[in-house]
């Protein structure tokens, strides 16, 4: 099963800017809920900072760790 995590974020630079809006069982129905959040405050001065990335569950994504070797 695949699932869709729906991210916003102010400027990349900025991680207090990055927020986690939901997790949707269909790309739709987070392309929907995008749709919606950018007439809000603060999302509609940053519509196109929307990231839809789609996820398997049950699967490990650091799978070599994250060293600088």
């Amino acid at each position: 099963m695949k699932v869709y995590l729906v991210t916003h974020f102010r400027n990349e630079e900025e991680l207090d800017g990055f927020k986690t809006i939901g997790i949707f069982s269909s790309e739709a129905n987070a392309q929907q809920a995008i749709e919606r959040l950018k007439l809000l405050p603060g999302f509609k001065d940053y519509p196109e900072n929307f990231n839809i990335g789609g996820y398997e569950l049950d699967k490990s994504f650091w799978v070599d760790g994250f060293g600088f070797d």
